[in-house]
């Protein structure tokens, strides 16, 4: 069953947490097809 596109929108005052965890844990996700 295929999912719609969707937009990942981060909130944060500097975006060092995403930078330094969530986008990092997210292109491993998608590396392993668990995304």
């Amino acid at each position: 069953m295929a999912v719609p596109a969707c937009d990942f929108t981060v909130f944060g005052g500097t975006g060092d947490l995403a930078l330094r965890k969530l986008l990092p844990g997210l292109y491993q996700r998608e590396r392993q097809h668990n995304l």
